[in-house]
């Protein structure tokens, strides 16, 4: 009996420790402007689906996401100089009006290293000097507007753009 008991503890525990292993996470800072922590990307999995979330911070909001996932760096749409082109990226959404939070949820395709690269375009309201918004000439409110991307390794091209990895783990 005692040995029933100890192999369904066992049991519990490895089942346990795999579905923490299946839900992992990568979180990646959403940087604006090559310096400015604008917010985080987090790709995490479980068994059916991939979730990449775009979350800003400090004010800042999301105008476009573009989205690229591959099994290898060279799937990545690039310049033949190594640039991305976000404008070729698979996954693509406009948001209007501009939001502070976005998901994409994709099927798992593999399981495995997938290669990612998040870009936006995110905004932030300029205030004057008693923290309200400015307006131009034609009554416009006034917006910093700087492309972001998640933090992470250099493409080969003459650019600040990122890409990094994430390592997709499905329970058996």
């Amino acid at each position: 009996m005692k040995k029933i008991v100890s192999f369904l503890i066992l049991t519990f525990c490895i089942l346990a420790l795999l579905s923490v292993v299946a839900s992992a996470q990568v979180i990646v800072d959403l940087l604006a402007d090559q310096t400015i922590e604008a917010g985080t990307v987090t790709v995490s999995n479980d068994d059916v689906n991939l979730y990449v979330t775009y979350e800003t911070i400090d004010g800042w909001e999301l105008v476009e996401t573009h989205l690229a996932i591959a099994t290898s760096l060279e799937d990545i749409p690039q310049t033949k100089k190594g640039n991305p082109i976000p404008g070729k990226f698979t996954y693509s959404m406009e948001h209007d009006p501009a939001v502070t939070v976005y998901t994409y949820t994709l099927p798992l395709q593999d399981d495995g290293t997938l290669y990612i690269a998040a870009q936006a375009e995110v905004q932030k309201a300029v205030l004057d000097e008693l923290g309200e918004p400015t307006y131009d000439d034609e009554g416009n409110q006034i917006f910093q507007t700087e492309t972001g991307w998640g933090e992470g390794s250099d493409f080969a091209g003459n650019n600040w753009a990122m890409y990094f990895t994430f390592v997709v783990v499905v329970t058996p």
